[in-house]
């Protein structure tokens, strides 16, 4: 099962990204803070315009499929 966490700063970890996908979203790009920087805003446009506004592995598996290998 899927846990969705919503993209809200007051129920979320720091900066509005749920605190249990930080080690996914550090390893995705890299490391690198302007991919992760992308990684998170696209995420976030994702489930916004999902009408979710929850940011769960689907949408941030879209967004670093944009980053290419």
């Amino acid at each position: 099962m899927e846990h969705d966490a919503p993209a809200h700063p007051d129920r979320a970890g720091a900066g509005g990204v749920p605190s249990e996908h930080a080690a996914t979203l550090h390893q995705r790009p890299g490391g690198y803070f302007k991919a992760l920087a992308y990684v998170i805003s696209t995420t976030a446009v994702i489930a916004i315009r999902s009408g979710s506004e929850n940011i769960t592995m689907k949408e941030i598996d879209a967004a670093t499929a944009q980053l290419g290998p």
